[in-house]
């Protein structure tokens, strides 16, 4: 049963951040490059 609930909280939690980090890496690159470009 540990094996089993491990087994599932894995896969939530390996699923959740991917859909969090998806859009976050998508619009990251935008806003980063817009943000350093004024610096330097």
């Amino acid at each position: 049963m540990r094996a089993a609930k491990r087994t599932s909280n894995a896969s939530a939690i390996s699923h959740t951040p991917t859909k969090m980090i998806t859009p976050v890496m998508t619009l990251a690159p935008k806003q980063i490059i817009r943000h350093h470009r004024p610096h330097m």
